[in-house]
């Protein structure tokens, strides 16, 4: 039986953001990962352990740290609890691997988002939606379609402060 099954990849669009240079790897999680996150009492990050394919795959925040061990890479998802997954790099086999997983206060995210140790992570499928050559002549008026009735400028009251939601 097989002590160690694939959870995901590193996607090498975030070496630049991370000031790392991974190549595409797998991330592995060892079967003893729920027994290690029961014994650090991490209870509800336990609830989020099945989640671990779509932490990795679309993280809302991700970073790198360095520690006794080597680089690990940090990622962030945000679900009702905030979620820390640790993931490092096994440098005899060059490979990553789940390190542990926990929760986060809000109060430890801010500040590790103040303090620059993370960021907000880029959603791939929007940079394939928004080409990066578009003209800026492009974006001043929509495209008019055949046969679609003329729409009025939309009229905004400046005189009314936003509503804050």
């Amino acid at each position: 039986m097989e002590k160690v099954f694939k959870v995901g990849e590193y996607d090498p669009g975030y070496n630049s953001m991370l000031g790392i240079n991974y190549d595409r790897m797998e991330i592995f999680q060892s079967k003893g990962l729920q027994a290690h996150i029961m014994k650090q009492k991490h209870y509800k990050a336990l609830k989020h352990i099945q989640d671990i394919p779509d932490i990795i795959s679309f993280p809302d925040y991700i970073g790198v740290t360095g520690t006794g061990k080597g680089e690990s890479i940090i990622y962030i998802k945000c679900y009702s609890d905030n979620i820390m997954l640790i993931v490092r790099l096994e440098r005899l086999k060059m490979n990553l691997y789940v390190a542990t997983m926990f929760d986060l206060p809000d109060k430890k995210l801010n500040r590790l988002i103040h303090s620059g140790k993370i960021r907000q992570a880029v959603d791939k499928s929007e940079s394939l939606r928004y080409p990066l050559n578009v003209n800026d002549n492009d974006l001043d008026e929509p495209e008019k379609v055949p046969g679609a009735p003329e729409r009025e400028p939309d009229m905004v009251d400046d005189s009314r402060p936003p509503e804050i939601i």
